[in-house]
């Protein structure tokens, strides 16, 4: 198996402090998440940094990685550089890694300082909007991402971060950016919608943002929040459609199918 490191400037020296870090992942630092990917704290350099190392890609997704684009730990180092460098907040990028055998990418993992702040959801009431200030500053900040070309590929209420200033003010920042995609134009009405509605499945509160954002970017607020309402309903009846093959798959087979 080949390795492959690439480092910040800032961690340059460290290239294989992360190898080691990757080759012995299950027994380095603490684990703090442990789902479809995996997340642990660990030391490098005298900093505490966050290791993420991705589920184990199928066969097609190893193909597409190695031949015809970047993997999502390649994604996650770029967009947090680019990010940084438009003035969008994001924890600071140190370093990924990725496995090959032959030609084959066949794991990787994204390297990236360890960050104090709250996520947005822990704001949340069920049911109810966010709370005025957290709400305004949540469509300012969408707004301003949008302005900047940047469409979060998952821009829902766990990945989008805040701290408070000494003046009240909320300072926000973004993870789990590798699907998003930068634009070089102004987003159409329909492509700010198809971001926003990732948000939440919360009705109130994402009609609230929804109508707040629309009157920062000059448009029509309950005409945008309708929108968004249809956007979310459709979105979730398509969800189920999808779980709803993936379960008659699962009785037949008694195997569960690849992500449809």
């Amino acid at each position: 198996m080949k390795a492959q490191c690439i480092t910040a400037p800032h961690y340059g020296d460290s290239a294989e402090r992360f190898l080691q870090i990757a080759e012995n992942f299950d027994s380095e630092g603490t684990l703090i998440y442990d789902k479809r990917n995996a997340l642990r704290t660990v030391q490098v350099a005298g900093h505490t940094l966050v290791v993420k190392r991705y589920k184990r890609p199928n066969i097609f997704q190893k193909i597409t990685y190695s031949w015809f684009g970047p993997d999502k730990s390649k994604r996650a180092f770029s967009f947090a550089q680019r990010l940084l460098k438009n003035g969008i907040d994001t924890p600071a990028p140190a370093a990924y890694v990725e496995w090959r055998k032959g030609s084959l990418t066949q794991r990787y993992f994204f390297f990236c300082e360890l960050t104090t702040a709250t996520s947005l959801s822990e704001t949340e009431t069920p049911g109810q909007p966010l709370p005025e200030d957290a709400a305004e500053a949540f469509a300012a900040f969408l707004a301003e991402m949008h302005s900047k070309g940047f469409m979060h590929g998952d821009a829902n209420l766990s990945n989008i971060l805040f701290n408070k200033t000494p003046d009240g003010a909320f300072k926000f920042s973004v993870i789990d950016t590798n699907r998003s995609k930068w634009l070089k134009r102004e987003p159409t009405v329909g492509e700010r919608v198809d971001n926003l509605m990732r948000v939440s499945h919360n009705r109130r509160l994402l009609q609230d943002v929804g109508r707040r954002y629309a009157r920062l970017t000059g448009l029509d607020p309950e005409k945008f929040s309708n929108m968004l309402l249809r956007r979310l309903a459709s979105f979730e009846a398509r969800k189920e459609r999808q779980a709803s093959l993936k379960r008659i798959i699962k009785r037949l087979t008694g195997k569960s199918p690849a992500k449809i």
